[in-house]
C-alpha cells in the first residue's frame, strides 16, 4: 500500500527560525476512493537538512501492514527575524570626548558596520568597524545637538540584514584655558611671554585690552 505525504497548510517556502522548522503533515494510504489517513501510531517521521535556509526533507516510514517509505521536500527561505541591540538606546557626549556603545544581535554575522546619516557628518565621526563616535563640533546653535548613530547587520544565508539606531546627545564645554602666570609685568621697552594651558586645543584667538 503506497502512502502519500500531504502538508496541512499550503505554502512556497516556510521562513528561517533559528530552529528545526516541521511543518505539520498528514499520511494516506491508496487512492480516489480507497483513500484513508493513517494514525500517527502507524508510520515514523523523520525531518532532514530543516534548521538552514535551503531544501529540507520529511520521510515517513510506514510501520506493520504499512511497510512503505516515501519522502517530500519543502523550501526553507532566508528571513526578516534579526535583531539589532546597542548597549545603550542612547547617550551624551561632550566635545572633544569619545564613546563606544557597542551593538550586538540576536543571530551570529559576519560583520557589523557602524555609520553617522551625512547630516550629521559635520559634527561626529564614527569608527565603522568598533562604533567609536568622536565629537567634530557641536556648532554655534544652542549648547547642544542630536545626532543618530546607526549598526548594520550583515545579511546572512539564513537572515536579511537589519539596522538599529541610537540617539547621541551633543554638549558643549565650558572652554577649560588658563596662563601659566595670572599676571605680568613688563618694561615699556621690554617684552614677555606666558604659556596658554589648552588641553582641549581649542582654537583660539589674542586681544589686547
Amino acid at each position: 500500500n503506497k502512502l502519500f505525504i500531504t502538508f496541512n497548510e499550503t505554502f512556497e517556502s516556510l521562513p528561517y527560525t533559528g530552529s528545526v522548522v516541521e511543518p505539520g503533515i498528514k499520511v494516506t494510504c491508496g487512492t480516489g476512493d480507497d483513500e484513508f489517513e493513517l494514525e500517527s501510531k502507524d508510520y515514523t517521521v523523520i525531518y532532514s537538512n530543516n534548521v538552514n535556509v535551503g531544501t529540507a526533507t520529511v520521510k515517513v516510514i510506514g510501520l506493520g501492514e504499512y511497510a512503505y517509505v516515501v519522502t517530500k521536500d519543502f523550501t526553507i527561505a532566508q528571513s526578516d527575524i534579526q535583531v539589532v541591540t546597542f548597549e545603550k538606546s542612547e547617550g551624551t557626549l561632550k566635545y572633544g570626548d569619545t564613546l563606544v556603545n557597542v551593538a550586538s544581535t540576536k543571530f551570529a554575522v559576519q560583520a557589523i558596520v557602524y555609520s553617522v546619516d551625512d547630516a550629521y557628518k559635520d559634527y561626529v565621526s564614527v569608527d565603522s568597524k568598533t562604533g567609536k563616535v568622536t565629537v567634530i563640533k557641536v556648532g554655534a546653535e544652542g549648547d547642544t545637538r542630536e545626532v543618530y548613530i546607526t549598526a548594520t547587520a550583515a545579511a546572512t544565508d539564513n537572515v536579511k540584514s537589519k539596522s538599529a539606531t541610537y540617539k547621541l546627545t551633543l554638549e558643549k564645554i565650558d572652554a577649560p584655558l588658563s596662563f601659566e602666570k595670572s599676571e605680568l609685568t613688563v618694561n615699556t621697552t621690554g617684552s614677555v611671554s606666558n604659556t596658554l594651558i589648552n588641553e582641549k586645543t581649542l582654537t583660539v584667538s589674542y586681544t589686547s585690552g
